[in-house]
């Protein structure tokens, strides 16, 4: 149509156009799950060897391998039973991608009610309370139109429409049960799973400058540590609470 309305070059364009932008789309997904990895293992719920960090990059390096070779291992298996690549692995990927993401926010929503109601930090009832539930509602609504209209997610496979659904929940109550384990079984653990934003918090607050961040709790108290390429800041370990040196 493209190429009758306006000329060739534009369908060619449009075609760089969408490939470039889904290249982005991968790449932010990957990184995004490598940090989600890199976390995880940070509090000590998955292997400690996935928290290395490259000395000189300061990636999460060895969780990105991880979500490198688990996509890879994906494609293969489309790939050996022959499904088609654009209307049958990019929907059935992208819809519960797209419901995850959005679920997820959804929660963060209800997080920030949550957390603030008992920690104001310095927020306004707009920051604090009403923001975050008009978000809620916003995305609650956005995700039930993707839900409700899955069938153009993933090309009109029906029996995706509803096994996608379904998945996606089934996996968030897995979630929640886990956590409700840790919360019962770990104790020690449970609370410090946002040790970390904790800790770059008092730190800003009371110097300017977030504290230093350690790979995992049970690394040894007497090595250089570096923070985060994302706070652009390199340290040690502060002597105690309130070291702005």
């Amino acid at each position: 149509m493209s190429a009758k309305v306006v000329g060739k070059w534009s369908t060619a364009m449009m075609s760089v156009l969408l490939l470039t932008i889904l290249f982005a789309v991968l790449i932010s997904f990957h990184n995004a799950i490598a940090r989600y990895l890199f976390s995880m293992d940070r509090e000590d719920i998955l292997p400690r060897s996935l928290a290395t960090i490259h000395p000189t990059q300061q990636t999460p390096h060895r969780a990105s391998i991880v979500q490198t070779v688990y996509g890879g291992a994906t494609l293969l298996v489309c790939g050996y039973f022959q499904l088609n690549a654009v209307n049958v692995v990019v929907p059935l990927t992208a819809a519960p991608s797209a419901i995850g993401i959005i679920a997820v926010q959804c929660l963060t929503c209800f997080a920030v009610v949550g957390f603030l109601s008992s920690n104001p930090r310095r927020t306004n009832r707009w920051q604090r309370a009403i923001a975050p539930i008009l978000s809620f509602l916003a995305l609650m609504a956005v995700l039930y139109l993707v839900v409700a209209n899955m069938a153009l997610l993933t090309g009109g496979v029906s029996i995706a429409n509803q096994i996608i659904p379904g998945g996606m929940l089934a996996t968030a109550l897995i979630g929640f049960s886990v956590a409700i384990w840790l919360r019962h079984r770990r104790p020690s653990l449970y609370p410090n799973l946002a040790r970390v934003l904790t800790e770059v918090y008092a730190s800003h607050m009371s110097c300017s400058r977030p504290a230093p961040i350690r790979v995992s709790r049970h690394e040894p108290e007497n090595i250089p540590i570096r923070y985060p390429r994302q706070l652009n800041v390199l340290a040690t370990k502060s002597s105690g609470p309130g070291n702005c040196e």
